[in-house]
């Protein structure tokens, strides 16, 4: 169950539909978000459209920040599109992206669309 407090900054809950994703912090959240006090360690983790608004550097952070938040054995999805933009966006190939979760996950999937892809994996530590 989830108690709308104040958490963590960079964890970002959409309470009605009850997804967990983590935000960069200082960046501007969708207002859907809300704010929340979670049960931690998760047992699995949602991130929708995130993975291409992160920048490279800050990738290797931004999974082992998630993972802190997560159990071991828990699963993770990221889904994102491939849309071309003016501003900075991260679509990484399926390698890339089994590369920097490396020694961090296991039982890595990838699937790829017309327009979006989406990738999941399992924390193993």
């Amino acid at each position: 169950m989830l108690q709308v407090v104040d958490p963590p900054p960079d964890l970002g809950v959409d309470v009605e539909a009850g997804i967990v994703v983590q935000r960069p912090a200082g960046e501007s959240r969708c207002p859907a978000m809300r704010r929340a006090m979670l049960t931690l360690p998760l047992d699995a983790a949602f991130a929708g459209c995130w993975w291409s608004d992160i920048p490279l550097a800050r990738l290797p952070g931004w999974v082992d920040t998630l993972h802190s938040h997560l159990q071991r054995g828990a699963r993770v999805m990221v889904l994102d599109n491939g849309s071309v933009y003016e501003v900075l966006k991260n679509f990484p190939p399926a390698d890339e992206l089994r590369a920097r979760t490396a020694g961090r996950a296991s039982s890595f999937e990838w699937t790829a669309w017309n327009h979006c892809w989406a990738a999941s994996w399992t924390v193993v530590a």
